[in-house]
Formats: structure tokens, sequence, C-alpha cells
């Protein structure tokens, strides 16, 4: 299951990384306060929003838009792509194609 895509997946998983990591608050997503994310090194905020966004991806199958820290994440199935906001400002929109 997940999102349908022809680009190869972990293209876009690192595109979807890079957004993810400029939504305020996006490790509230798991549930983590800021001073436990700050307390991870560099590796492991890395493995973090790798699983986040490994998450979102699949989790957008279900819910075409998911809430991340002060963000929305979005997907447009007729469009074939992911949009990342944060604050109501559009981050990234990632092509799935």
């Amino acid at each position: 299951m997940g999102v349908k895509h022809s680009r190869e997946y972990t293209i876009i998983i690192e595109e979807l990384m890079s957004a993810v990591m400029q939504v305020d608050n996006f490790y509230q997503f798991v549930e983590m306060t800021q001073t436990h994310w700050q307390s991870l090194d560099i590796s492991e905020q890395v493995e973090m929003t790798r699983t986040i966004a490994d998450d979102l991806l699949y989790g957008l199958e279900l819910e075409a838009n998911i809430e991340l820290g002060s963000g929305l994440v979005s997907y447009d199935r007729a469009n074939h792509t992911i949009t990342v906001s944060s604050n109501d400002q559009l981050v990234k929109q990632i092509s799935l194609v």
C-alpha cells in the first residue's frame, strides 16, 4: 500500500525529508518536544526525519491531508503531487511521476 509513484522512492523520500524539516514543529508528529528533538544527535535526527517522511508517504494513501507540526502535508491524487506547507505557506511541491 502507499501513494502510487513512478519516480524512485528514495528520491521522493529525500525531497519529502527536506520539506518536512522546513515545517515548524514537525517533530510533534512523533510526539516529541523541541527539547527532546534538540537532544538527538544529527544522525538520529536524520533517521527520525526519514521515518516521518516514510510514515507520511504511506499515510497519505488513507488521508489526503495530514497535519504536521504547524503545517500540512497534502496528496493530490489527480496531479500525482504532494504539497508540504508550514504556517499556511508553501514549502515544497513534490512530483510523484
